[in-house]
């Protein structure tokens, strides 16, 4: 071999260890903080027809701090209105005209509670369905991201309307209410957490469901239709809780790095303190929707100092991989981090050597075909017939080109294109 070989190999070399610092240094490196998760713990109820004031008890175990949403559910003749004891707040109020049914939510953050509160409604002729949910670990200050609600007619689908939430880990409560004596079944991804139907004299039957799910990332949650075994007429909504701002972690970095030589991703992130951390769960995406889980390493428990971890994944598929911390307390409470994407860039996977070259290349990379293989030349006509494989492997190919007049030429294969001079 010549000293263009020599020359053109070690440059190659210099090439490669730059592209795999490039794609790790500058492509995926981000920082991000970790917020904590709401919770819901319990809730109470109260149901009755021909009386204007709804009676019902503060769920148990309630504590200064912990969220309490009140859900009134009321109809038949009446304007579906309700007003709530002072130091509660109305979030939303939502009817359909037609059998004068509503839903009015209202909340307050617990403090000194009493052991009930008294709600009104428009009048006694009509019936009710009143909740009080208790949910913990919420943002005292700030504990409603945003809402939304909708209404309609005689169907069994109730139609939750799309929120688009300001953090990563909000707790939705999806709220449903419907003019007859039925049962729900929970929108896909949501999970049921109440289902109470009242049977009512005449038409004064009444159903209110609540169901929650938890968001992995801002933006639009998406409607959420939940089916009623009885159609009757509908009212519905969608609530985002903030969650508790103090993380039971500080998170200083999470990122990722695909090294290109051992086709692999190597994860790296810092806290720098942990209280009551139980364990970190690494999971990976190929879409940043659906998850899987690659491995869960131990946390440090309590810690004042900086604390590094690190793991490696070995199954680099996808052109882009998604990934995402959830860290555990002992206690079973999570939070998740921000997702993180890591572009897997095999393209400096392919050498030519030598190059410049009199006659003979060589094409070396990992699972290369010779059908995959085209020469062009400079005005872009494929020259590859003139061009001999004189020896094929399971990762390289050996082309004469003697056939070939000096000049450039660009080598393709797959969705890799190099350029070649022939002396």
């Amino acid at each position: 071999m010549n000293n263009d070989y020599y020359t053109n190999m070690k440059s190659y070399s210099n090439q490669s260890i730059l592209s795999f610092f490039f794609i790790g240094l500058f492509i995926i490196f981000t920082t991000l903080n970790t917020h904590s998760q709401a919770v819901w713990e319990s809730y109470t109820s109260v149901s009755d027809e021909g009386n204007a004031t709804a009676t019902i008890n503060v769920p148990s175990g309630t504590v200064d701090g912990d969220l309490l949403v009140t859900t009134f559910v009321e109809g038949y003749n009446s304007n579906t209105s309700a007003t709530g004891p002072g130091g509660w707040t109305e979030l939303i109020t939502e009817y359909y005209t037609g059998n004068n049914l509503g839903i009015v939510v209202f909340y307050r953050i617990a403090s000194s509670e009493p052991a009930s509160y008294d709600f009104s409604a428009t009048n006694a002729s009509g019936s009710f369905v009143v909740t009080m949910a208790r949910i913990s670990n919420v943002n005292t200050s700030n504990p409603i991201d945003v809402s939304s609600g909708n209404s309609g007619v005689s169907s069994t689908s109730a139609v939750a309307p799309s929120i688009t939430t300001t953090n990563t880990s909000d707790l939705v409560l999806c709220f449903y209410g419907n003019h007859k004596n039925t049962s729900f079944s929970a929108a896909s991804g949501t999970t049921e957490k109440l289902d109470i139907g009242y049977d009512g004299s005449g038409s004064k039957d009444l159903t209110q469901m609540i169901s929650t799910f938890e968001t992995t990332s801002a933006g639009a949650t998406g409607n959420k239709t939940a089916a009623s075994a009885i159609a009757g007429d509908w009212v519905a909504a969608q609530i985002a809780i903030n969650p508790d701002v103090i993380a039971p972690i500080e998170l200083l970095n999470f990122n990722g790095l695909y090294n290109s030589i051992n086709k692999t991703i190597e994860l790296n992130w810092q806290t720098a303190t942990e209280e009551n951390n139980d364990y970190f769960t690494i999971e990976q995406s190929d879409d940043g929707i659906n998850w899987n889980i690659i491995e869960t390493i131990e946390g440090a428990g309590n810690s004042s100092i900086i604390k590094s971890y690190r793991t490696i994944d070995n199954n680099t598929y996808s052109k882009i991989s998604y990934y995402r911390l959830k860290q555990t307390d002992y206690d079973g409470k999570y939070t998740y981090s921000e997702i993180i994407s890591v572009k897997i860039d095999n393209s400096s996977s392919i050498d030519i050597f030598p190059n410049p070259t009199s006659n003979n290349i060589v094409i070396s990379g990992e699972g290369i075909l010779y059908q995959d293989v085209k020469i062009y030349n400079v005005l872009g006509k494929d020259v590859s017939n003139f061009a001999k494989a004189t020896s094929i492997s399971d990762n390289s190919i050996s082309f004469d080109l003697t056939e070939l007049p000096t000049g450039v030429y660009f080598v393709k294969t797959n969705n890799i294109t190099k350029k070649i001079y022939k002396n």
